[in-house]
């Protein structure tokens, strides 16, 4: 396809620059949410932490096409100098799985909370404390996917915008240059 359309004059010749220029800017969104993810875990380390009271654990099923995946609900309360103040954010970075077990175990864990009227920490911004979230740990797994992900765009993107140049006609030019300065 990138041939045929290197070979074709009109609206269809500029279309591998198009689609590289698509793809380096795709990998530069995947860089942009690996790097926030990171600066967000990084700016709640000096978050402060108090205590919080689950009202609601549930699982949240999504289903597109024929492919179901699962995701944690979860709503909570705390009070910051007398105000109450509530958050439903579990992570940075809980994204919906494809196994419902694993969502399906921290749910019975905050139920369990919610029965025995237990409280968990919970991490809040001081200047807005309606930014809260209940883990602030760094998954391992996201970054790497992220920068997977940002790593084929941007090959797709050189491969596309970089090797289908014709370089030649600059390397005569610095040998023309070489040759008139030596």
């Amino acid at each position: 396809m990138h041939e045929l359309a290197k070979s074709m004059d009109g609206p269809f010749a500029a279309a591998p620059a198009i689609v590289g220029l698509g793809a380096f800017l795709g990998g530069l969104g995947f860089l942009a949410i690996g790097v926030f993810y990171y600066r967000s875990i990084y700016r709640s380390r000096s978050w402060s932490e108090t205590s919080a009271r689950i009202l609601i654990a549930e699982i949240k099923e999504h289903v597109y096409k024929s492919q179901r995946s699962y995701s944690l609900d979860v709503r909570y309360e705390f009070n910051v100098a007398g105000q109450l103040c509530k958050g439903d954010r579990y992570s940075f970075s809980m994204t919906s799985e494809r196994r419902r077990e694993s969502v399906q175990q921290l749910v019975d864990q905050f139920q369990d909370y919610i029965r025995q009227s237990h409280v968990v920490p919970v991490y809040y911004d001081n200047e807005d404390p309606t930014k809260s979230v209940l883990n602030r740990e760094l998954n391992s797994s996201f970054p790497i996917y992220m920068g997977i992900v940002a790593f084929m765009f941007f090959a797709v993107s050189y491969h596309l915008l970089i090797s289908s140049f014709d370089f030649s006609s600059l390397e005569n030019l610095f040998i023309q240059l070489e040759d008139k300065f030596s």
